[in-house]
């Protein structure tokens, strides 16, 4: 049976509490941006303690994402989609911060980094209740990338030949790629360099334009949580933008029907 509709997102109400937010904007942040109210978080910790192997994969980077994801799921049949839903938040978070999340969880535990994964894609005020612990580990995160990111930017006009070392390591720390990647693609500048590199952090899911001349953005929002039983939120940036958690079929879209919106990075938006 299809479990009842999510409800469309507040988008007035949604919000980043990262410090990051506080830079000059140039970033797009793909964190913080899910409601972990509408997920059941109980059994969370043992759902990912299991996920062992996932875990090591994203460490040792290997994938794709989505066929990993898909074999997990099929070999751990007594999963429901409440568990299905917290290990994909889990497993693309912890992928699309690797490099962050394993700098502040030293000696984590079986499942840990994972866990913090999926704290991390969170709005913070939708988490409850969760341990110091990981609390700390959180505000370390966002100090770790609130010191990236302002590097990345005192540097955003400058050339990647001859780019200073720390400016090397935090773009490569901050977007969890190798050295190589920003000094073999041809990039003339740092800017441009994050201008091809940040959509990226948001491709496992599906980023829309809204034809906000039609219809309110809200409106698409609530039609598409229907349509699909998905999570639809804003974009950080762009103020046409949604995006769409998981796999869709836009053509069954009645929205889509109608020309509400297209398919659209944010960053061309």
């Amino acid at each position: 049976m299809r479990p009842a509709p999510m409800a469309a997102p507040s988008l007035t109400s949604m919000k980043r509490s990262d410090p990051v937010m506080n830079s000059k904007g140039h970033i797009a942040p793909w964190w913080g941006l899910h409601d972990l109210s509408r997920l059941r978080l109980t059994y969370a910790d043992r759902i990912l303690s299991g996920a062992a192997e996932l875990e090591r994969a994203v460490e040792q980077g290997r994938g794709p994402l989505d066929r990993l994801h898909d074999s997990y799921r099929r070999k751990s049949k007594k999963m429901g989609a409440n568990d299905r839903r917290v290990l994909s938040m889990a497993l693309y978070g912890f992928a699309r911060s690797r490099d962050a999340i394993l700098r502040v969880t030293p000696g984590a535990a079986p499942g840990e980094k994972l866990y913090i994964g999926l704290l991390d894609q969170s709005i913070e005020e939708t988490r409850g209740t969760i341990e110091d612990k990981y609390s700390v580990i959180l505000a370390n995160l966002s100090t770790i990338r609130t010191s990236w990111i302002k590097i990345i930017e005192d540097a955003w006009q400058g050339g990647v030949d001859g780019a200073e070392e720390e400016v090397i390591e935090a773009f490569c720390g901050l977007f969890s790629v190798p050295e190589f990647w920003l000094t073999s693609c041809g990039w003339k500048t740092v800017g441009e360099a994050v201008g091809k590199l940040n959509p990226g952090r948001f491709e496992q899911s599906l980023q829309l334009r809204v034809d906000t001349a039609k219809v309110n953005r809200e409106v698409v929002a609530a039609t598409l949580c229907n349509d699909f039983n998905v999570e639809v939120v804003p974009t950080s940036a762009s103020p046409w933008g949604l995006i769409v958690s998981g796999r869709v079929d836009l053509n069954k879209s009645i929205a889509w029907k109608r020309g509400e919106f297209e398919v659209q990075d944010e960053g061309s938006q």
